[in-house]
């Protein structure tokens, strides 16, 4: 909302940004964010000339990040990015990612994209999700990041998250790749050691073998985040990933990690 506590006209958005020359990074928090609809006037490029340079696009779970990607692809705001780092928790959001990335693919350095789309309840496959995203355009990446959603008692749901991504792994150009984080995003289970029980039925075959593609590969960093489950939950993860790419160990790459804890959303 603006000050009149109507929608946040689109334009409005732009209209501040073009007070800056240069911008190094725009972070939106997880937050409730109303616009108005656009018209074709409101979403229509700016002159280039009147745009910041914009190098980083941090966007947290947010209903408005659909909205918020469409105004930076239309409005010429996402020309300059090198860096894009997107929380979806709807397919729409995926949608318009896409569509960024098809766009200013070969720009980017660095593409982080953590999803929560609870498929294939919602009907999507697999094939339509790396379609979507269309991360083959990401020619220049040094860096990427991809998570997977472990779900109580939604083991399908799981599987389908990783096999989403080890799609992306085979779809992402692997030529310039040094570093790769992968995220396991741990919901609240009544029974904590299922999460785990749930992560050793993934494939991890599977991934072994795709890392080879990447032969820059300087480190793999295992990032544990979770939804108010107790710490020791993270250390189990953390030592089943490091147990299933122990082939890495071999090859001298690190394996490190990371570990966030955050409390739930209240509906």
């Amino acid at each position: 909302m603006n000050a009149k506590g109507k929608p946040l006209a689109t334009y409005e958005i732009v209209s501040v940004l073009r007070l800056f020359a240069t911008i190094d990074r725009i972070q939106v928090a997880s937050c409730q964010i109303a616009f108005d609809e656009p018209t074709e006037d409101t979403m229509v490029a700016e002159d280039a000339a009147t745009l910041p340079e914009i190098s980083t696009l941090w966007l947290a779970y947010s209903p408005a990040n659909t909205r918020l990607l469409h105004l930076f692809r239309n409005s010429g705001l996402a020309k300059s990015l090198e860096a894009v780092d997107v929380h979806a928790s709807q397919w729409s959001t995926v949608l318009a990612l896409g569509a960024l990335i098809r766009e200013i693919g070969p720009n980017l350095t660095y593409l982080a994209v953590c999803y929560k789309i609870v498929a294939p309840n919602s009907g999507e496959t697999v094939d339509e999700f790396r379609h979507a995203l269309s991360v083959s355009s990401c020619s220049s990446l040094s860096r990427f990041h991809v998570s997977v959603l472990l779900r109580p008692g939604s083991p399908v749901v799981s599987l389908w998250q990783w096999d989403a991504m080890i799609a992306l792994l085979q779809d992402v150009p692997a030529e310039l790749i040094t570093h790769i984080e992968l995220s396991f995003i741990v919901e609240n289970y009544p029974n904590p050691d299922d999460a785990v029980t749930q992560l050793t039925q993934f494939n991890w075959k599977r991934l072994e073998r795709l890392l080879p593609r990447f032969r820059k590969l300087e480190g793999i960093v295992i990032t544990r985040s979770e939804v108010e489950t107790p710490s020791l939950v993270g250390n189990k993860i953390w030592t089943v990933a490091a147990q299933r790419l122990s082939s890495l160990t071999k090859k001298k790459i690190p394996l490190s990690g990371r570990h966030y804890i955050w409390k739930a959303e209240k509906s």
